[in-house]
């Protein structure tokens, strides 16, 4: 919707192969050329994206996502049928270098129980939660075998 509309206004196209951030910075040159009274003919939200956007350029920082990008759901993983289709004796492999939990916190302190071939079970006994697998087989921290 509002990637949309401002090419509309732009009245400018991607080039093919052409990276987003060029992309968007180009919109952003094309729709800064234009006088107020078009500008003004984008909504509220188109707006808003672009004064964010325009600030975010000449703060050198990233572009923000459009609203609606950031909307998307990535799809639900099948991390319960999976944690439960291998069962108590499945085997925990630890797929990240260092503990991704932030610290002094109850999902930490869950984590540091995990060690490299032990089984759900072993976890399960040490004092960590199904809940906490499910979480780290979907984060993919964890993989079970």
């Amino acid at each position: 919707m509002i990637f949309e509309e401002l090419e509309k206004l732009a009245d400018i196209q991607r080039e093919e192969d052409e990276p987003r951030e060029r992309f968007v910075h180009r919109l952003l040159l094309a729709i800064d050329l234009k006088e107020e009274e078009d500008f003004k003919t984008l909504t509220n939200v188109v707006q808003k994206y672009f004064n964010r956007a325009v600030i975010a350029h000449n703060k050198q920082k990233p572009l923000p996502k459009f609203p609606d990008e950031a909307r998307k759901k990535k799809p639900k993983k099948q991390t319960k049928e999976i944690a439960k289709a291998l069962g108590d004796d499945a085997v925990i492999r630890i797929l990240v270098d260092h503990n991704p939990k932030r610290r002094n916190s109850r999902s930490y302190g869950e984590f540091t129980l995990y060690k490299e071939g032990m089984t759900v079970s072993e976890y399960l006994n040490a004092g960590g939660s199904r809940a906490g697998i499910r979480w780290d087989l979907d984060k993919q921290f964890i993989r079970l075998e």
